[in-house]
Formats: structure tokens, C-alpha cells, sequence
């Protein structure tokens, strides 16, 4: 009676290659059969299929199991053969008083020498051969690999045997790396099946042994030819006779076709969509495949979903401990590693031979644990790493430190500093090189886990200075105000000569942005030596120094020029770094700052968007928030104040104040020109006593700053202060060779100011040389000028110097100027007796103005900017900074962090420290005890 083939997915070939040596046994030859593969493929679910074949067929069948901790229990996978229920009992009692009734008894030796004639191996053999009829006995051992020596030779005395007996032997073993070879495909005897198609013998040979590899598990070394000649060593570690058939089938993972198939049949077709994912992460392996199907079970996903947790990673660590020694070593070394490394990297930190790794790599692909050199799926690689002991891991990650460089060394080291390792000279240095690779490439998450773990090791000075510049310039990246608590040390260390390179010059980048001037200044020789010999500072310099030419114009034309070379022309500057330098993560204060001077002096176009033609998006907050101020200005250049406020808040509040360092000025002056606009004033004058670096109006930014506030004072009556702004702005503008309309526009602003004062003359000669100095694409200026212009003319003349003006607003789209203008011109028609025209023209101002957020003529009170006062008389006012006064009297006040964040434009972490160190000046230790007397005096409070 033929065997019946179970349906087990793509496994059928090998169903077929069994029954085939089966059937053909029944004519009085035996087989050996060698069911090989990678661990988890499928090897034990084709056995067990055929087992049950043949017991359904009537068949004997004897199995037997190898397991890691029986290996050294002598005949104990023969004693599991004997042990099946329903043998023989004379066969039974015949093994047993065999295997025990030696004196002493043979089961304790584990040498050749206990039977060197074979007596006893015989008469167990004969016991065997009884069980042979009437049908074929068939010998099976799973994970065979694993065998006892003693029951491996009984078998292979058994072997020597087969060509006179009806017997199979099924040996099922996990490829190892250290497998020799099969003697070839068995010549399939008449009427017998080929071995399945795609099956392919094991390697003729391996290379010896070297010490720390593991051989084939039960080859006994003894007898027969040379280990590397397959017709001397045989399957079974000795020569077996000429006669005896030895087939070799290897089990594979599943194909993307065969996951897809196995789905269908356990989740339905709908899970099918899901094949490629399961393929990818499994690589076809049955037991991780089932295990993934387990996670989503036990989460109750869909079927064509896929869940990767806690079975899968029991899985992985089932297959590794599976494993030979040797695979499982490799395997660790894998994981440990960062990235993949060459079998020749990996042999020299695990101390094993090349060949022996780069076998084990391919069992460990093929077995679908590695893909590309690397575990398929993290939790597989966290698995890896789970399964050893903390000395076992610190031990194999400190000798990656000492052999390898680059990032592998990093995430050993940082491996290392979780496993508890708290020295190694080349750690620190390791973790802040990769730390910097991190920010460079922009991820910050990693840099950030690198420098936390380097700064829990012994280092030496130098090493620690290093630390210090890379967490300052992760902290610059993210937010620019967090780097100031870093400043001190890092000039220290400038100054001491142990911060050199790059690390140098960002120290300057810092000081510049945050206004602080003087110490740039003071340590400037040290950070050019400090660059001298470092090609990349040096990159860094160069427009480092070219920047002080429009960063800080006034003072750059007093410096020694400590390179040589350097332009003082602030506009020529901005546009050599612009040209020459690509802003990063470390250029974005200079870059920024030259956009801004460029942007303002873009020639006969007018104001241009920086950011069109020169900057690449980046995911930096830093930029984020830039490019807020940016988008702010643009609003509120065509007249929409809602937009232009809402923008510039958003870019203070990404930052904080302390983040825009002397940048500040630029959206502090669009939220202070938006309100006024709007009739805001009250805002107008919150956003002015806002703190703003003192460096600031040293700046192009404190320009800015002092147009804003010159209009403020302009549309609350205070004419004069507004003077004394745009005289200020006027004259250092002059003086810094930035007289540019764009960006401060004095002359019609002080016309503005003459004429409210009725001093004609003098305002009507300023807007004449505005107009003068404009090029013809300066559209909106040109307006903007002409409605001032109107201004000094009598009522006949002026109507059609607004009309002019309205056509140029309007050219240029700004909305809320062109209604201004509209409202002069309606006011020209009134004067003139044309009431028809004034109704329709004032109506169509008041409408533009409305859709800015603005009227014509929005009322205009005067309330002052809050200054910061001193709070009430009490001993520890002086204890405090003004930022954190602010801070704690907002919380006085029953504001929250977020609320108190929003309010001053800081971060809730930078809240949250002011708040810490509050508490421990005046030794309170929660909000509720803060004292009454901060309320007094810190800044008027609108709500």
C-alpha cells in the first residue's frame, strides 16, 4: 500500500524523496537519509509527516530526539529508540541487558576502546534488524546534531548494515558550519525516486577545525579516510561501505509564494495582501512565521495586518539557542554590531576562522534570521543581544572598542555604558565623533543618545571639553536660547587651549548670535589657532569672520583683521557667504543673518524672499522657527496683519526670546508694526517691553527694531520719540554703509514725523530724495513715498499724486498701504467738493483696511511700554534675574507653564528652570509659597 503525502506548504518534493527511499527499502536495501537545513525551516514538520505516513501504512517506526542537554548521556537516543511502546519485549529485554549488563557496564564509556571488537554494537544491531519485518523499519532522529557519541556509533554500525537490511535512517540535523559534506547525491536504486528537485548536497568539505569552532556534532573522528575527503569520512564521521545509499535533503525557508499560500490556508485570502511583509520580516522561517501570526492573534489585528511583539522575539531566541555554538556566536557578534561588517571583521572578534563566519553568515541568511548582514527586524536584533549575559556582552562590546572604528565602536561603546562599563579610554572620543556624524546627518535622537552615554564615562580633560561642545551644539541645532548655559565653559575651555577645530569656531558662532561681542572678540586669536590645522574649521572661519561685516557692521570696521582678507562691506559680505557657505546645522545664525541684509538690498526688484532661491527645506526647529520671521515679514508686506502676527509669534514661540539671540529684533518688529497698524497700541507696547539682547542694536536686526518702535511712537502722538528712533536708525545705517529703504525707509518715516510737527519743508525735501534714490521696481516704496509727498501739496495738487500711489500699492499688493492711500485720496475729493467721489473712494478704504484687521483711522491711544520695575523693597528681590521676576510673577498670578510659556515666548522646559531656580533662591519649594510681593511692579498685566 502506497504512503499517503500530506499538503504541508512547498514541502510536498521532500514528502515525495522519503516515501521514494521507503518503498524503495521494502526490496531488501536500506538508506540513510540526511534531512538537513537552517534551523526553523520546517525540517521536524516534514518527519513527523512521514512518520505518520507510514504508521498509517502499518510500518515500524523508532524516533528518537537529540537535545543539548542529554549530549553527554551515554546510548541515551538509542534508549529513546528502544522505548516505544508495543516492541518486542524479548527485544526490549535483550537491548536493555546489553546496554546495562556489562561489568562495568558498557553504557559508561564513551571511547571505542570500552568495545574495540564491536560485540556489543552487533548484537544491539541484530536487536534492531528483528523489528525489519515484514515491512521496513525506519530509523529516525531529530536534531541528530545533538546526539549522544556512543548511540551515533551504534547508528552507524547500523548504517554499515543497510545494504543487506530493510532498514531507513532518517537523520534530521540543523546545518552547521562546520557540517561536512554528504558523499554526493545517493544513486537512486531501480525504482526508487531522485532526490526532490532543488535540493542540493552539502559542501564536499569544510576547512579544519580551529580552536573555538565546533565540528559536526556526531562525527566520532575515528576511521576512514581524511576528514576533508567525503568518500573516506562519511556522513556519519566514518567510512561507511561502497554500498551504503546516502541521500541529502535540504529544507528551505519558504518563498514569498509559499508565504503568501500558507497564509491563504491558516488566516483566509484576505491575509495574502500581508505576504510580502511576513516574507520580509521572517524571511520564509516557519517558526518565526508562526510566532507573527501568534503576536496578531494575541492582539486581535486583522488578517492582513502584521504584529511583531513578544512571540517573535521568543521565536528568535528559540532559533538561536538551536543553534550550533558556533552560528550562535556569529550571530551575536551581528547583533551587536551597528551596521553589517565583513566576515573578516567579524572572525577577528569572535576568533574564528573566516570561512567557518562567512558559512555560519550564510545558515543564518538562509535560515531567514539575517538579511544583507543584518537581523531583518529589530526586535530580532534586541532578541540577540537579550540572550546573552551582561559580562558576555560587555566582554564581546569592549573588544569591538578595541578592533573596529567608526560607528561600530560608537554603539559598543554606548552598549557598553548600558551594560555598566564606566571606563575605556577610547570611548569618549568614539561617542563624540559618532555624536557629531549624528547631527551632521541630522538625526538628532541619535546624537543625543551618544552624548548622554558618553557623559557618564572617565575621561580626561580633553575628552570632557569635547563632550561639552558636542551636547552645546546639539542643544544650538534644537534651540539656540539652550546653548548660553554652556557658554562659560566653553570659553573656558577655548581659553585653555582644550577646545580646537570646529568645536572652536561654533563657540564664536554662539557668541555672535546672543550679542555677546566682547568675548568673541576676546577669544578670536585663540579660535584662529585653534582652526589653523583643521581643514574643516578653517571651511568654518572663513565666513565666520566675513560675517562680522553684517552681523556687526559698525564694530567690524575696528577689528584687526586676523586672517587677512576680510571685507568690511556689509552688502558684499552677506553675499560672499551666501555664495560660498551652505547653511547647516552649525551656519544657520550666519546664514541667516546674511539672508536678512541680502533680502533687504535686492536691488531694483525690491524686498525678495530669502528663502526662494537660497535655502533647502530642513527639519531642524531651528529653521522652522527662521522661517517663521521670514513668512511673517512677507505678510505683512502686503498688508495681512492677522497672518503677519500670527506667523511672527509662532516663530518667537518655537525659539523662545533667549533662542532668537540678537535675531529677535526681526519679529519683535513685524508684531510691533502689526499692531500698530491695527490700532493695537496696547499690544503694540507689550511686545516692545519684551527683553531683547543689549547686542541687539549693534545689529541690521536692531534697525529693524528701531523702525517698529518709531512707528509706535508715531501713532501714539509721540512724534518726537518717533524722531529720535528714526534719527538713531538714520544715522547708524549711514555710518554702517546700509542706508537701504527696504530695510529702514528713514527718510519717509522722518517726512511723516516733519509734517505732523507742520514743518513742510524739511519733510517735503526728505520723501523728494526717497523718490530720488528708488529704482523703478521698487514699486511699493515708490507708493508709499508719494502718499507722504501728497501730503505737503495743496488739496488741487494732491489728488493725482495719490491716484499715482494707489496704482503703485496696489502693483505692489500691499493691501493695507493701498487702503491708507485710498483714504488720503478719498480726503483730497472732500477738500476739492468732490463729495460723490470722496464717499465712494473712503468706502472703499474703509473696506481694504477692514480685510487687513485695520481702519484708516484706528484710534490712537498712548500706553507705554511696560518696563521691568523693581519689585517691592524686600531683601531677596536682588536675588533674581529679570527673566526669572517675569516668570515667577505670571506664576504668582496663577498662570501655568504653558500659559506663562506662551505669554513670554519660552520654551515649558525654560519656564520650568526659572521656576527651579526661584524656588531655591527664596527657599519655597512649590508655587503656592511664592511670595505676594512679586506681583509688584513686573509688567502690566492686560488680562
Amino acid at each position: 500500500m502506497p504512503l499517503t503525502a500530506p499538503d504541508p506548504v512547498e514541502r510536498s518534493r521532500h514528502f515525495d524523496a522519503l516515501r521514494a527511499m521507503y518503498d524503495a527499502c521494502a526490496g531488501g536495501s536500506g538508506r540513510l537519509v540526511l534531512l538537513g537545513g537552517p534551523v526553523g525551516t520546517g525540517k521536524t514538520e516534514v518527519l513527523r509527516a512521514f512518520i505518520a505516513s507510514v504508521r498509517d501504512q502499518g510500518g515500524e517506526v523508532l524516533v528518537a530526539g537529540g537535545s543539548e542537554s542529554e549530549r553527554n548521556l551515554p546510548l541515551g537516543v538509542l534508549e529513546q529508540l528502544l522505548a516505544r511502546p508495543g516492541l518486542p519485549a524479548d527485544v526490549v529485554a535483550r537491548s536493555a541487558a546489553l546496554i546495562d549488563g556489562q561489568q562495568p557496564p558498557w553504557r559508561t564509556y564513551l571511547s571505542r576502546q570500552s568495545d574495540p571488537a564491536g560485540t556489543v554494537l552487533d548484537d544491539l544491531c541484530d536487536s534492531l534488524l528483528q523489528l525489519a519485518t515484514p515491512l521496513p523499519l525506519v530509523v529516525a532522529v531529530d536534531d541528530a546534531h545533538l546526539a549522544d557519541q556512543p548511540s551515533l556509533r551504534c547508528l552507524h554500525r547500523l548504517a554499515q548494515r543497510l545494504p543487506t537490511a530493510a532498514i531507513l535512517i532518517v537523520l534530521v540535523e540543523s546545518t552547521t558550519p562546520t557540517t561536512p559534506g554528504a558523499d554526493g547525491p545517493a544513486a537512486a536504486l531501480p525504482g526508487t525516486a531522485p532526490a526532490p528537485p532543488g535540493t542540493a548536497p552539502a559542501p564536499p568539505g569544510t576547512a579544519p577545525a580551529t580552536p573555538g569552532t565546533a565540528g559536526r556534532a556526531y562525527a566520532t573522528g575515528g576511521g576512514g579516510g581524511p576528514a576533508d575527503d567525503p568518500a573516506g569520512a562519511g556522513p556519519l564521521g566514518a567510512p561507511l561501505p561502497d554500498g551504503v545509499e546516502v541521500c541529502r535533503l535540504e529544507v528551505e525557508p519558504l518563498t514569498l509564494a509559499g508565504v503568501g499560500e500558507l497564509l491563504r490556508r491558516r488566516e483566509g485570502d484576505r491575509a495574502t495582501d500581508a505576504a510580502a511583509f511576513h516574507h520580509a520580516v521572517t524571511g520564509g522561517n516557519l517558526v518565526l512565521l508562526h510566532a507573527v501570526l501568534e503576536d496578531r492573534r494575541a492582539v486581535g489585528a486583522a488578517p492582513d495586518d502584521v504584529v511583531i511583539g513578544d512571540n517573535f522575539a521568543e521565536a528568535v531566541t528559540s532559533c538561536l539557542f538551536r543553534c550550533d555554538p558556533v552560528t550562535l556566536q556569529v550571530a551575536r557578534a551581528v547583533a551587536v554590531l551597528r551596521e553589517p561588517a565583513r566576515p573578516a571583521e567579524i572572525a577577528r572578534l569572535v576568533e574564528l576562522d573566516e570561512a567557518v563566519v562567512d558559512r555560519a553568515l550564510e545558515l543564518l541568511t538562509g535560515g531567514g534570521l539575517l538579511d544583507g548582514g543584518r537581523f531583518r527586524h529589530p526586535i530580532g536584533r534586541s532578541a540577540a543581544l537579550g540572550s546573552m549575559a551582561q559580562w558576555e556582552r560587555a566582554a564581546l562590546l569592549q573588544r569591538v572598542g578595541q578592533l573596529h572604528a567608526g560607528g561600530e565602536t560608537a554603539e559598543a561603546a554606548e552598549q557598553l555604558v548600558e551594560a555598566g562599563r564606566r571606563s575605556g579610554d577610547w570611548m569618549p572620543t568614539v561617542l563624540r565623533e559618532a555624536a557629531e556624524r549624528s547631527l551632521a546627518d541630522g538625526d538628532l535622537d541619535r546624537a543625543r543618545s551618544l552624548l548622554r552615554a558618553a557623559a557618564t564615562i572617565k575621561m580626561d580633560e580633553g575628552q570632557r571639553a569635547g563632550i561639552a561642545a558636542a551636547l552645546a551644539n546639539l542643544r544650538w541645532r534644537t534651540n539656540p536660547g539652550e546653548v548660553l548655559q554652556h557658554v562659560p565653559e566653553l570659553l573656558a575651555e577655548v581659553r585653555a587651549g582644550r577646545l580646537t577645530g570646529r568645536a572652536a569656531v561654533t563657540t564664536l558662532l554662539y557668541l555672535l548670535w546672543h550679542g555677546q561681542l566682547d568675548e568673541a572678540v576676546d577669544i578670536l586669536p585663540q579660535v584662529v589657532s585653534a582652526a589653523a590645522d583643521d581643514p574643516d574649521a578653517q571651511r568654518l572661519l572663513a565666513p565666520a569672520l566675513s560675517s562680522l561685516a553684517f552681523t556687526y557692521p559698525g564694530s567690524a570696521r575696528r577689528l584687526p583683521d586676523p586672517v587677512g582678507g576680510a571685507t568690511t562691506d556689509p552688502l558684499a559680505a552677506a553675499r560672499a557667504v551666501l555664495r560660498d557657505c551652505a547653511p547647516d546645522g552649525d551656519t544657520f545664525g550666519l546664514t541667516f543673518a546674511a539672508l536678512y541684509v541680502s533680502s533687504f538690498a535686492a536691488g531694483d526688484d525690491g524686498w525678495q524672499d530669502p528663502w526662494e532661491p537660497a535655502v533647502p527645506g530642513s527639519d531642524l526647529p531651528v529653521w522652522q522657527g527662521l522661517t517663521e520671521a521670514v513668512r511673517a515679514e512677507e505678510a505683512l508686506r502686503r498688508g495681512d496683519l492677522a497672518a503677519a502676527t500670527e506667523h511672527a509669534r509662532r516663530g518667537l514661540t518655537e525659539l523662545g526670546l533667549d533662542g532668537w539671540g540678537v535675531a529677535v529684533g526681526w519679529p519683535i518688529s513685524v508684531l510691533v508694526c502689526a499692531a500698530s497698524e491695527a490700532g493695537d497700541y496696547t499690544a503694540a507696547a507689550g511686545y516692545l517691553s519684551m527683553p531683547v539682547p543689549a547686542g541687539m542694536f549693534s545689529t541690521p536686526f536692531g534697525l529693524r527694531y528701531l523702525m517698529a518702535r518709531g512707528r509706535y511712537h508715531f501713532g501714539t502722538d509721540r512724534v518726537h520719540a518717533a524722531l529720535n528712533d528714526f534719527y538713531a536708525g538714520s544715522e547708524t545705517a549711514a555710518a554702517w554703509q546700509l542706508d537701504l529703504p527696504e530695510l529702514l525707509p528713514w527718510r519717509t518715516e522722518l517726512a511723516r514725523a516733519y509734517i505732523k510737527l507742520d514743518r513742510v519743508r524739511p519733510g517735503q525735501d526728505l520723501v523728494r530724495q526717497q523718490l530720488a534714490g528708488l529704482a523703478d521696481g521698487q514699486t511699493r516704496l515708490r507708493g508709499a513715498a508719494l502718499r507722504v509727498l501728497a501730503a505737503t501739496l495743496d488739496p488741487q495738487a494732491r489728488v493725482p499724486v495719490l491716484k499715482d500711489a494707489v496704482d503703485l500699492l496696489q502693483i505692489a499688493g500691499d493691501r493695507l498701504e493701498t487702503a491708507r492711500a485710498l483714504a488720503d485720496l478719498g480726503a483730497a475729493y472732500q477738500r476739492t467738493g468732490r463729495a460723490e467721489l470722496a464717499r465712494t473712494t473712503l468706502r472703499a478704504a474703509e473696506q481694504q483696511a477692514r480685510l487687513c484687521g485695520a481702519l484708516p483711522d484706528a484710534p490712537k491711544t498712548r500706553p507705554q511700554p511696560a518696563e521691568p520695575a523693581a519689585e517691592a523693597d524686600h531683601p531677596d528681590a536682588a536675588q533674581l534675574t529679570d527673566a526669572e521676576r517675569r516668570v515667577a510673577a505670571l506664576a504668582v498670578k496663577g498662570y501655568t507653564n504653558r500659559e506663562i510659556a506662551q505669554r513670554l515666548f519660552l520654551t515649558v522646559s525654560t519656564v520650568e528652570q526659572h521656576l527651579t531656580r526661584v524656588y531655591r533662591k527664596l527657599h519655597v519649594v512649590r508655587r503656592r509659597e511664592l511670595p505676594a510681593w512679586l506681583r509688584v511692579g513686573v509688567f502690566d498685566d492686560p488680562d
